[in-house]
């Protein structure tokens, strides 16, 4: 049986020709760094160089005082206005499916790389000069450096996070399946340990962004994995 053109079980058993090789071997690719605008900003996060510490001082007179520089934003500017979940719309009761997310630390810092402070400046050179005026003091706390550690709960990353568990995802069961499983003539039980990992894109995490004031509308050339999240 062969299946409708115009569904995508055309592609099961073929081998489907890459359309986007020809572009990127030739040096024609076209990414977020490439998109120049007129008036463009550049936005340079300071982060945290400690695990975890509390934030005992925040400075950033000097980063604003400096020629070329916008604006810098700390969590105190920016966090009120965009204190939502992650997926805000996605998920029924999305507050209890992960922990709220907040675009720059204020209290304290919990991994190496937590931003502290958003500058914006017309180029990004002006905006590095200006991290390195940022003070912060930290007082260092002793990082949770494994899991068993952290699912413990004596030490709390997050205080809404019972057990230290950000995120929960469960795949739902069927009365039937259930049964099957509990049915089941052999039962394996084990645990596995792996270590952590992360992407490695083409091009680093990078967005930029055109608002047109007369259309009402928000043009963005974003580097993800996620744009239907992004979007929304």
């Amino acid at each position: 049986m062969t299946a409708p053109a115009h569904t995508a079980g055309r592609f099961v058993g073929q081998a489907v020709l890459r359309k986007e090789d020809p572009r990127l071997l030739t040096g024609r690719g076209r990414y977020t760094d490439d998109v120049e605008l007129p008036r463009m900003l550049h936005a340079h996060f300071v982060r945290s160089d400690l695990a975890r510490a509390k934030i005992t001082n925040l400075d950033v007179s000097a980063a604003r005082a400096l020629p070329g520089v916008v604006a810098v934003l700390t969590g105190e500017d920016l966090n009120p206005r965009v204190a939502v979940s992650m997926y805000p719309s996605m998920f029924q009761g999305a507050e209890e499916f992960m922990s709220p997310m907040f675009p720059l630390s204020v209290d304290d810092v919990r991994f190496v790389g937590d931003p502290v402070a958003l500058i914006v400046a017309e180029s990004r050179y002006i905006a590095e000069d200006a991290a390195d005026l940022v003070e912060i003091d930290y007082e260092p706390i002793p990082p949770i450096l494994t899991y068993d550690a952290a699912l413990a709960g004596d030490d709390l990353i997050h205080p809404n996070r019972p057990n230290n568990v950000l995120m929960e995802m469960a795949v739902p069961l069927s009365d039937d399946g259930r049964a099957a499983l509990d049915a089941a003539t052999h039962k394996v039980s084990e645990s596995f340990v792996q270590h952590r990992y992360s992407a490695v894109p083409m091009e680093c995490r990078a967005v930029t962004a055109r608002w047109e004031p007369f259309d009402q509308r928000l043009d963005v050339w974003h580097a993800s994995q996620n744009p239907h999240e992004a979007r929304l």
